[in-house]
Order: C-alpha cells, then sequence, then structure tokens
C-alpha cells in the first residue's frame, strides 16, 4: 500500500495558467474530485485512515501534493491577486476539504458549481487575512 500511494503522487496536477486564480483553483479542484472518485485512491485514503500505510510515506505523499499545487497560489501572489506571504497550504486545504468530507465520508455528490463556491471561498478567506 506504501508504495501503491507514493506512486499516486506522481499524479499530475492542473499546471495550466487561466489567467486568474479562480481559475486555476477550480481546475485543481475538479483533478481532486476526479482522482477521488477512482477506486484506487479510495481504497488508499481508507488504507491511510486505518494505519495500514507507514506515516511517512503519506505525510511524503501530502507534501509532494501541497507543493506541486501551491505554484497557482504562488502565480496569484505575483498577480497581486493574494498577498505576499500568503499560506498555500492553508487556502488549499481550506478549498479541497469539503471535497474530500462529501466524497469520502458523506458520500454525497460534488458538482462543479460546488467546485467554484468551494475555490471562491477559499480566496475570499485567503484576501481577507
Amino acid at each position: 500500500m506504501t508504495d501503491l500511494l507514493l506512486s499516486l503522487s506522481d499524479h499530475d496536477l492542473p499546471r495550466a495558467d487561466t489567467g486568474d486564480l479562480l481559475g486555476d483553483l477550480v481546475a485543481l479542484l475538479k483533478d481532486v474530485a476526479e482522482l477521488l472518485r477512482t477506486p484506487l485512491m479510495q481504497a488508499m485514503v481508507r488504507a491511510s485512515l486505518e494505519g495500514s500505510v507507514d506515516q511517512e510515506a503519506r505525510q511524503s505523499f501530502w507534501a509532494e501534493r501541497m507543493h506541486r499545487s501551491s505554484v497557482i497560489i504562488e502565480r496569484a501572489i505575483r498577480r497581486g491577486e493574494l498577498p505576499a506571504g500568503a499560506d498555500a497550504r492553508s487556502i488549499l486545504e481550506h478549498a479541497a476539504s469539503p471535497i474530500y468530507f462529501r466524497l469520502l465520508i458523506t458520500g454525497e455528490p460534488v458538482t462543479d458549481r460546488d467546485i467554484r463556491r468551494f475555490a471562491e471561498r477559499a480566496i475570499e478567506a485567503a484576501q481577507g487575512a
């Protein structure tokens, strides 16, 4: 399971520059939702929660995902959409957490409209901080 988790960290995240933070974040969240809908990723998350995945591997996986995703936050800072020093991890966690909750905990659907709303909320929170 640990090796499988580490191989998933190679999954490319959207790096397309849509020209604004909202577009970039929506693209990222759509990819997250798509990945979480796969049986493989669902099994990996369950295994992680059950302790079947080595803690170091789990932390390495999430650190790599955050590192790869943070490029969209860095671009937004350069464009002036977010304040300098904005915490990329906090913004990404704020935006993605509802997707994880719905798809993995409650089993509720996540629509494109939901994804846009999650992205907007995370951006508003980051801009107000």
